[in-house]
């Protein structure tokens, strides 16, 4: 996790907080909304990290090796998971440190329908002070989406020769003493970082 936090200011977040629960709070959708990931290349020590709702891009963040974001993408998966199987309200949040601003990704869940789990994702941006995407989702959709969207991020990157020495020296860089730069190991290190038995074991069972 990251030691480093922004201050976010805790009025503006309750409002907008407020804005989106209420949009949802009048009528749920009948329909979930669907929600994609999409990651570009390393350069530079950034990855930009498009999201989509509905096909729509709503914003993009910039991931910082500085700031390693991956490892605590997949625990926030994780720990919806099992509010899932727990039938949890409890909230999960991914604090996203961009360097300059933060950004933080919500997932409240909704038990409103018999037939499916569903939940509320939305994006605070600490820089504008606004939630700039929302959609209302099928939690286990959801889940599968996202998972999926970094795992095969993570596969494509193996093939990719310039993705050790462009990301993964710097965002791990407290465990790259164990390893030689040529170690044919540091192919799939980034994947194996990534995958999680747990989120793997909730999508085999849906």
């Amino acid at each position: 996790m990251n030691n480093q936090k922004h201050i976010i200011p805790q009025s503006r977040l309750l409002t907008e907080r407020s804005r989106i629960l209420a949009k949802y709070g009048e009528k749920l959708p009948q329909l979930s909304d669907r929600v994609e990931f999409d990651f570009d290349k390393p350069n530079s020590g950034w990855i930009e990290l498009m999201i989509q709702v509905n096909d729509e891009e709503a914003n993009t963040l910039g991931l910082s090796s500085a700031f390693e974001p991956f490892q605590d993408m997949k625990e926030w998966l994780e720990d919806i998971v099992k509010n899932d199987k727990r039938c949890s309200k409890k909230t999960s949040v991914l604090e996203i440190d961009c360097e300059s601003y933060e950004a933080v990704i919500y997932y409240e869940p909704v038990f409103e329908q018999k037939d499916i789990n569903t939940g509320i994702f939305y994006v605070y941006d600490t820089s504008e002070n606004i939630i700039w995407a929302d959609a209302y989702c099928d939690t286990s959709v959801f889940v599968k989406s996202v998972y999926k969207a970094i795992v095969d991020y993570a596969i494509e990157m193996a093939l990719t020769p310039d993705f050790v020495e462009e990301w993964v020296w710097d965002a791990y860089n407290s465990e790259m003493g164990l390893y030689d730069e040529d170690s044919p190991e540091l192919k799939d290190f980034f994947l194996n970082k990534v995958r999680s038995g747990i989120i793997e074991d909730y999508i085999d069972n849906l």
